[in-house]
């Protein structure tokens, strides 16, 4: 049986990531207009998600202004009400909104060689999970809906330009998933 000698390290960056304590989000928008993502922060992985963000790259975060590229009620119709946008600082260019009774939506962006967009792609067009996302059309050139109903993600590319939401109820249709595929239509349209 061949093992991969990589995944016991892997898994220890990730637990040492995870319980590190470091980075935390406060949902209060940085003061500098960083972020373009959306995403749920409900689950807490924060810090692992900023740790595998900034894995082998010295580059500083790169932000975006997020109250420029988005309006509160762009999740109306995701969220059923409009939400409060800021960024989202534990990630390059990623906005949050979050609604007056806590839910939040995480809209993320990437470019070029982000290994967390890429993981998060690979997850969703050839690992094994493949098989619980759909196409999405109208989405950059091209993107992907998970359309099992455990939650809200979709994944999209547009060139060089990643793109990712999470958050809110899961779509139970195509037309449900391009709501979130429009606010990363918006990311694309802005150039980052």
């Amino acid at each position: 049986m061949k093992r991969n000698m990589w995944l016991p390290s892997f898994t220890a960056v990730l637990l040492l990531a995870a319980c590190s304590g470091g980075a935390t989000d406060t949902g209060a928008a940085a003061s500098n207009g960083a972020g373009v993502a959306v995403a749920s922060s409900a689950s807490g992985s924060g810090d692992t998600q900023a740790a595998a963000n900034k894995s082998g790259d010295d580059d500083a975060i790169t932000q975006i202004n997020c109250a420029k590229i988005f309006k509160p009620d762009d999740v109306t119709s995701i969220l059923g009400k409009s939400g409060k946008v800021g960024n989202y600082t534990l990630r390059d260019r990623s906005c949050k909104f979050e609604t007056a009774d806590g839910q939040t939506l995480t809209v993320y962006g990437g470019k070029g060689d982000d290994l967390t967009s890429q993981v998060s792609w690979n997850d969703a067009t050839t690992s094994s999970d493949k098989v619980r996302f759909a196409k999405l059309d109208g989405v950059g050139d091209e993107a992907y809906w998970r359309k099992d109903g455990l939650h809200n993600e979709m994944l999209s590319r547009k060139g060089d330009l990643w793109c990712s939401i999470s958050g809110g109820p899961p779509p139970k249709t195509e037309a449900e998933a391009r709501k979130s595929g429009e606010l990363c239509n918006k990311v694309y349209a802005s150039g980052l």
